[in-house]
């Protein structure tokens, strides 16, 4: 299983999610993520391995990626 990270600008520990949607999940509930965003970070995590969210698409910056 690949793992993914979910670090913020307040944590000094990431949170894990155990697939992209789980993730997407998270982020859609807790920063109200739009379809269309939720859309992009999956589109990006398969291509990039890695997504970047800041203001004003969420509350605070983000960076989604997987666990190596």
């Amino acid at each position: 299983m690949r793992w993914l990270e979910l670090y913020d600008v307040t944590d000094s520990h990431p949170r894990l999610f155990d697939s992209p949607e789980t993730a997407v999940r998270y982020l859609r509930v807790h920063e109200r993520l739009a379809p269309e965003q939720q859309q992009y970070v999956l589109d990006t995590l398969s291509q990039q391995n890695r997504c970047e969210l800041n203001p004003p698409v969420t509350r605070k910056s983000y960076v989604l990626k997987f666990k190596e």
